[in-house]
């Protein structure tokens, strides 16, 4: 009876399963206050997909990968390498479920499956996106950090707003709908363009990330000349970059300086700070203790220090650790130093907690999941997904973007496309009949 399951749609019950988990994965009020349901709904989704498709976890090597990575985390954990508190571990595991619904949704799920879970996390990016916009515009001039903390006495409460995380989550979005309004037609090439300019307008006013921004520039870019057919475009693309970047060189600094204004005046002084920080890279005196662009790079420096403290560390790391590192005299190192677990990256931090072992599990998980993904999709939207892959490795060297509701974006993103067109004599996801060339959406 089992197998004859497997054969048939994703059950209901699955796909309301997922939709729970997704409502808390990417809902800001729920995730920051409230970890323990979608932790909950993170173990009940894993135990059901064990239980409705075992072979799914044995026969896929990007899940294999991840499961080894898992295994290495919690075994530094148990034999005490790593010190930080089991409830830290609790994101992580939330992460793993993520994925792995994630890849099973657009590997195994059905149409039905699809259309429901695309509807729900573009609905679910909407209403936070306005109820950030909300917040930000009526406290444009104070750090939302501040604002959820006790540090006004809690007379603010608890708002459902978004970091970093939920920013690069609309950023990744606005790409597969990028895509989606370049192939489509008609109500449903409006609706991605309505989309792609209100998500793009909010990282741009709202986001405050200089990153975020050039990764916005530089995925639109290549989707507009570099991911066609036509030979012409891609020329009059490179042409125009250079024509671009002539133009940036001579009159960027007038420019951006008027750019700054209209951000002051939009959303408030900390997107006026990052617009004026761009500025004073290219432009202006760079003070390395006030721009964000710039310290960025002074972390990455110091988890390569760590990690190249001794050749322990550098094979197996310091492990993950919590609290913050002191550096009393530059003659010696102290216990806080060698337990030093990592700055402000995503990506690099995994060298000073797991060393080149753990990192090369984590270039093999990006590897084996690219492979993945693309394999799924096919090859005529295989190069959105490239673009995607090297956007996310990009960010997560400046930013902690191996988050939930960032992998997820990136995972489910692709089901945002044309997933009805035949690629290979085969339809998207694995139905067995013929469909016209339509969107999800």
């Amino acid at each position: 009876m089992l197998n004859r399951l497997r054969n048939e749609k994703v059950p209901i019950i699955l796909v309301f399963l997922f939709s729970l988990l997704f409502v808390c994965v990417f809902t800001p009020y729920i995730y920051e206050y409230y970890l323990i349901f979608p932790l909950i709904l993170s173990f009940l989704s894993v135990f059901v997909l064990v239980l409705y498709d075992p072979y799914f976890f044995l026969n896929n090597a990007f899940i294999v990968v991840l499961f080894i990575y898992t295994v290495l985390v919690f075994m530094y954990r148990i034999s005490g390498i790593s010190t930080a508190a089991y409830g830290n571990y609790a994101s992580y595991f939330i992460n793993i479920a993520t994925i792995i619904v994630c890849v099973f949704i657009l590997e195994k799920g059905d149409l039905r499956c699809k259309k429901i879970l695309t509807f729900l996390i573009i609905c679910l990016l909407l209403v936070n996106t306005i109820s950030s916009i909300v917040v930000y515009s009526t406290y444009p001039d104070l750090l939302v950090s501040l604002l959820k903390s006790d540090y006004y006495g809690g007379r603010f409460g608890k708002l459902n707003v978004g970091s970093t995380s939920f920013v690069y989550s609309l950023l990744f979005c606005t790409i597969f709908l990028y895509k989606n309004f370049l192939i489509l037609k008609g109500i449903k090439k409006v609706l991605c363009f309505v989309l792609f300019c209100f998500f793009s307008y909010y990282i741009f006013f709202f986001g405050k990330s200089s990153t975020i921004m050039l990764s916005w520039i530089i995925a639109v870019y290549l989707i507009t000349f570099i991911d066609r057919n036509s030979y012409q475009k891609k020329v009059f693309g490179v042409l125009l970059l250079t024509l671009l970047l002539f133009a940036f060189v001579v009159f960027g600094n007038p420019i951006l300086d008027k750019l700054s204004y209209v951000a002051l005046e939009i959303s408030g002084t900390k997107a006026y700070e990052r617009v004026m920080a761009i500025k004073n890279v290219f432009f202006g005196n760079v003070d390395s203790d006030s721009l964000s662009v710039l310290s960025r790079f002074e972390l990455l420096r110091i988890d390569i220090d760590y990690w190249t403290i001794n050749i322990r560390t550098f094979l197996f790391g310091n492990g993950y650790h919590t609290y913050a590192s002191t550096v009393e005299s530059t003659d010696v190192i102290s216990n806080a130093i060698i337990n030093y677990s990592g700055g402000h990256s995503g990506l690099i931090d995994v060298l000073p907690k797991y060393g080149i072992l753990g990192f090369g599990i984590v270039v093999c998980a990006i590897y084996f999941g690219h492979k993945k993904i693309k394999s799924i999709v096919g090859p005529t939207f295989g190069s959105i997904i490239t673009i995607v892959l090297l956007l996310f490795v990009f960010n997560s060297i400046f930013n902690s973007i191996f988050t939930y509701n960032v992998l997820a974006t990136i995972i489910i993103g692709p089901c945002f496309l044309n997933t009805q067109q035949v690629i290979n004599n085969k339809c998207f996801g694995g139905c067995n009949e013929t469909f016209n060339k339509k969107c999800l959406l």
